[in-house]
C-alpha cells in the first residue's frame, strides 16, 4: 500500500495545490505565463484581421475606382460609337439622296438627248423647205403666179420664224445637256 497517499497525505497535496492556485490567482495576470500567452495569442490576432480588414477595404477601393472608370470608359466609347453610327446613317442617307438625283439627272439627260435628236431633225427640215421655197419663189414669178409666190413668200418668213425658234430651242436643250453631263462627272 506504499503506492496509494494515505487520507492525510491525499489532504496535504490537495492543499499545496490550493496554495498554488491561490498564488496565482494573486498574482497579476500578465505575470502568469498563460494569461500572457493568451493576450498575446488574441493580439497578434487580432492584428491580423485588422491588417486584413484595411488589405480588404484598399482593394474593395481600388476595385471600385477601377469599376467606376470602365464605367466611364464603356460609357465614353458608347457615345462615341452612337456619333459614328449616326455620322454612318447621315452619309448614307446623304448617298442615297445624290443616287435618287442622279438617276433623275440621268434620265434628264436621256430625254434632253432624245429632244436634240428631234430638235436637229426639225432644224434640217425646216432648213430644206426654206431652200425649197426660196428656190420655188423665183420659179413661181417665171410662171406668172404672183399669188402663188406672194403665199410663198408669207410661208417662207413663217419657216424662218419656225427655224429660229427650233434653232433656239436646240441650243438650250444642247446647253442643258452639257450642264447635266457635268454634273454627272
Amino acid at each position: 500500500m506504499a503506492d496509494t497517499p494515505s487520507k492525510d497525505e491525499a489532504a496535504a497535496l490537495q492543499l499545496e495545490n490550493l496554495r498554488h492556485e491561490l498564488l496565482s490567482l494573486r498574482r497579476p495576470f500578465w505575470r502568469d505565463p498563460k494569461a500572457v500567452g493568451a493576450v498575446i495569442a488574441f493580439l497578434a490576432s487580432f492584428a491580423v484581421n485588422i491588417g486584413q480588414y484595411i488589405s480588404a477595404s484598399k482593394e474593395s477601393i481600388r476595385k471600385d475606382r477601377e469599376l467606376t472608370l470602365k464605367s466611364e470608359q464603356w460609357t465614353s466609347q458608347k457615345q462615341q460609337l452612337e456619333l459614328e453610327v449616326q455620322r454612318l446613317r447621315q452619309q448614307v442617307q446623304t448617298s442615297e439622296q445624290q443616287a435618287r438625283r442622279a438617276q433623275v439627272d440621268i434620265e434628264e439627260l436621256a430625254k434632253v438627248k432624245k429632244d436634240i435628236g428631234t430638235w436637229e431633225a426639225a432644224v434640217a427640215e425646216s432648213e430644206l423647205k426654206i431652200a425649197n421655197m426660196r428656190n420655188s419663189i423665183p420659179q413661181f414669178e417665171k410662171e406668172g403666179r404672183k399669188n402663188r409666190a406672194e403665199a410663198e413668200r408669207a410661208n417662207l418668213a413663217l419657216q424662218e420664224g419656225l427655224l429660229t425658234m427650233q434653232q433656239a430651242e436646240l441650243q438650250k436643250s444642247t446647253v442643258r445637256r452639257a450642264e447635266l453631263e457635268a454634273l454627272l462627272k
